[in-house]
């Protein structure tokens, strides 16, 4: 957009930021602000009071120790002028219709931001004009609509027409919490408003906001509460700590909202909300006095001003010769009462990464490169890490220094940054004979894949052979192999989505052939090669997979992924090796067998399920199970019908009885005696069905259904290892405190025997709202409740009506999700 017309120089006085902070007239000031409005618009369309009125209000402000007023429309010079005659400053917001889809309007937006420059112009010389908000929470609705990079792009072209402008006037915008994705990074000022009523979540919103501010002053927007909620008592203690809390986290300032209860919004006045310090004749309420006395104490308060904290000054000293004798005189010259002096060389982490993250903005790549062989450990290493935050392809000089630790923050900073440049560079370790540490190796495997030639994928293949290599290293190197054909996009070291391309892979794919028998046969190296050759598809190399499936000498995870490559390779030495495979043989191999059979040759399975039934461990007697109920064949229903008469007697082990009973319930001919068998279960009681699950089971898949199954994830309520809610007992130990009798109980008929303090509550609301659940906590004027879904409430004292306890559990019983 192009601006015209004459720009006038910055006024005495004029506000600019100083660090975190702002500055006026050479001093730092603390913005301790009011909102102003938005009041109705008078005959003139003015939406502020009449000038007595605003006298009044200045005065009264001015007394109270407010010294900035914050307005939500451009405010009239007859307003400016009063506040300069009462000591204020003018925090001006201009208004624009920013609840639409304002974007979707060109010319719209061509008036928001002509309209911008005019307001800012007008205004920007008056010497009571601190700051301009360039607009105020654009609805989360809006901002989904066109999207938050539209907003986020809009707002900064906003940004640069006013600049343009009034080069010299401070711009923010003030975001809230729904939009808090929105990229402000462009405004001189960081300003939210922020409602939380608890301190510590306030405390810890305000620390994050500080973290997102970076560099910038951070503003307090709005804060306060509504006395007709709240109560008057209420509402002067939740803004005090509002504007406390804010200094006290580091804010350059605060604005208590509002200053009158009028408010004006949507072509309406609103008169069920009462936020105002004074009351619509001007009355103060107990807020104003509140605010007075916050204002008066900040940034500390008076009570934490008598007892200082210490406060340590860290002196980096090196090539400190010709300095440090002046150094230590000045602050030997400070009258701080508690304060002590460290003088350092490279030894404190958190001072090293300050001058580190210093270095990277201020110096120039030619200037850190001329210094990469300092005599110095200490500057070569900021020297590293401030390249690397420049991503500077000479980073990968370090990748030949040799103390690994500089080695390996060199192949970090190139991999995980990245670094594109340099990234071949780091590949190159893949073809060293010699190994380097764990670390660097793993990340030059990945820096290959990520690259994907032809030439990569050959050293890497040569690595996998290197015996002298790390077994981790030889095993990445093949798993990467495995999917060079289609590599997965997820990055294997830290796990964010990185896509890469494989070009010429049948190229790779016949470099890996003339390695694989070498490859089978070492011990280390043979189980993840049997993969990679299923994987890529080498249906030649099946007779040494064979030979490795009857290999006794092998490791049986050797064998067992040989028996899958067989299998997933569709070749006909399968029903070879799958009839070598006798009693004899490890039971992991003998499981995988029993589930190959029962696909590829249903007829000869039976028999051999039926032995494994009768002698085999209690693994393979489950994995019989799973392959009988998946065999559709009359020779297996009829095997599941005789064992399922071995149970009626009594006759089959506990550890295989609900697998026996699933099995026979995939087959039609056999689920009446399936019901027949739950039927007589339940006569024993509400434990009866579930009596099988006291043994035998998978631990793996019950870890599943604990932690991740939603419809049981039982750490919604409970806590194991520090981990979960509290609406429920600790389960840490469960497993020595309750026989497994009482485990299935609890979960059966959880009722049945509450844990003493979880006993659930109804509270009824002053509202009708009521809510059943577990109390956790009972003070501070409020009670919290989490209810049979994890769901958490607080409910204020005053809030409840009534509150009766329940002889039935939180918990519902897991019956029917068993």
């Amino acid at each position: 957009m192009e601006v015209h017309g004459e720009l006038r120089g910055p006024s005495p006085g004029q506000p600019q930021v100083d660090g975190k902070f702002l500055e006026v007239d050479g001093r730092r000031f603390l913005l301790k602000g009011v909102a102003y409005g938005t009041f109705a618009p008078d005959n003139q369309g003015s939406q502020f009071p009449s000038a007595e009125r605003i006298e009044q209000d200045f005065a009264l402000m001015a007394a109270a120790g407010i010294n900035t007023v914050r307005t939500y429309t451009p405010p009239p010079p007859a307003l400016l002028d009063a506040a300069l005659r009462h000591g204020l400053k003018v925090m001006v917001g201009l208004a624009w219709p920013q609840h639409i889809p304002f974007l979707d309007d060109r010319r719209l937006t061509r008036s928001i931001r002509r309209e911008a420059v005019t307001d800012v112009r007008r205004i920007a010389s008056h010497p009571a004009a601190l700051l301009f908000a360039l607009g105020n929470e654009i609805p989360a609705g809006i901002v989904r609509w066109h999207g938050h990079g539209r907003i986020a792009r809009f707002l900064s072209e906003l940004y640069e027409d006013v600049k343009a402008a009034a080069p010299d006037s401070l711009l923010t915008y003030v975001n809230f919490p729904p939009t808090e994705h929105l990229d402000l990074d462009v405004f001189d000022v960081f300003a939210y408003n922020v409602y939380l009523h608890r301190e510590p979540e306030l405390r810890g919103y305000i620390a994050r906001l500080q973290h997102l501010a970076g560099n910038r002053p951070l503003l307090l927007a709005e804060a306060g509460a509504d006395s007709l909620r709240e109560g008057l008592d209420g509402q002067s203690r939740i803004t005090a700590s509002h504007l406390r809390t804010a200094f006290a986290e580091g804010a350059y300032g605060a604005v208590a909202y509002s200053w009158t209860d009028e408010w004006w919004r949507g072509g309406q006045s609103v008169d069920d909300w009462a936020f105002g310090l004074v009351d619509k004749a001007r009355h103060p309420k107990p807020a104003l006095a509140a605010v007075k006395q916050v204002f008066a104490n900040a940034p500390f308060p008076s009570s934490d001003r008598t007892m200082w904290p210490k406060v340590s000054v860290v002196v980096c000293a090196h090539d400190a010769a010709d300095t440090i004798d002046d150094c230590l005189t000045s602050l030997a010259g400070l009258t701080y009462p508690d304060m002590e002096v460290i003088v350092v060389n490279d030894r404190d982490l958190v001072v090293r990464h300050a001058g580190v993250f210093a270095l990277a903005e201020v110096a120039s790549r030619q200037d850190l490169v001329a210094r990469i062989k300092d005599k110095s450990r200490a500057v070569q290493r900021a020297v590293l890490l401030a390249l690397a935050r420049q991503r500077a392809n000479e980073v990968q000089q370090f990748l030949k220094h040799e103390d690994e630790q500089f080695r390996y923050e060199a192949a970090r900073a190139i991999y995980e940054t990245p670094i594109p440049g340099a990234m071949q560079s780091l590949a190159l370790f893949v073809y060293d004979d010699e190994p380097d540490s764990e670390r660097i190796d793993w990340r030059a495997i990945q820096a290959a894949r990520m690259i994907g030639e032809v030439e990569q994928g050959e050293a890497l293949v040569h690595l996998a052979t290197k015996a002298n290599h790390s077994r981790k290293i030889r095993l990445e190197a093949l798993a990467v192999l495995a999917e060079w054909r289609t590599p997965h996009g997820q990055c294997r070291v830290i796990g964010n989505w990185r896509p890469t391309k494989h070009p010429d892979a049948d190229i790779v794919a016949q470099n890996f052939r003339g390695s694989a028998d070498e490859l089978l046969e070492d011990k280390v190296t043979s189980e993840a090669t049997a993969n990679t050759i299923a994987k890529l598809g080498l249906r030649e190399k099946a007779p040494i997979l064979a030979a490795l499936v009857r290999n006794k000498d092998m490791p049986a995870k050797a064998r067992v992924a040989a028996l899958n490559a067989l299998a997933d390779l569709k070749v006909d030495e399968l029903q070879q090796a799958l009839a070598g495979i006798g009693t004899t043989a490890p039971v992991p191999l003998r499981k995988r067998a029993v589930a190959l059979l029962s696909h590829t040759s249903p007829e000869k399975a039976v028999p051999v399920l039926g032995s494994l039934l009768s002698n085999a461990s209690t693994g393979e007697k489950q994995a019989a199970c799973e392959a009988l109920g998946n065999l559709k064949h009359e020779a297996a229903t009829e095997l599941l019908r005789t064992w399922l008469q071995r149970l009626r007697d009594g006759k089959v082990a506990g550890a295989v009885s609900l697998d026996l009973l699933e099995a026979a319930n995939k087959h039609e001919a056999l689920k009446p005696l399936v019901t027949a068998h739950e039927q007589r279960a339940k006569k024993i009681g509400p434990l009866g069905p579930f009596a099988m699950c006291l043994d035998g089971g998978n631990a793996n898949a019950g870890r599943k259904v604990f932690h991740n199954f939603e419809a049981t994830r039982c750490t919604r309520c409970h806590t194991l290892n520090n981990n979960g809610g509290n609406a429920g007992p600790v389960l840490n130990g469960v497993g020595k405190r309750l026989t497994p009798e009482q485990i299935l109980a609890s979960l059966i008929t959880p009722s049945a025997d509450i844990a003493e303090g979880f006993s659930t509550t109804t509270v009824e609301q002053t509202d009708g709202m009521i809510i059943a659940g577990v109390i956790t906590k009972d003070q501070d004027g409020e009670i919290i409740i989490v209810d049979i879904n994890g769901k958490e409430s607080r409910i204020p004292v005053g809030k409840i009506r009534s509150r009766s306890a329940n002889k039935d559990s939180a918990m519902p019983d897991v019956a029917g999700t068993l």
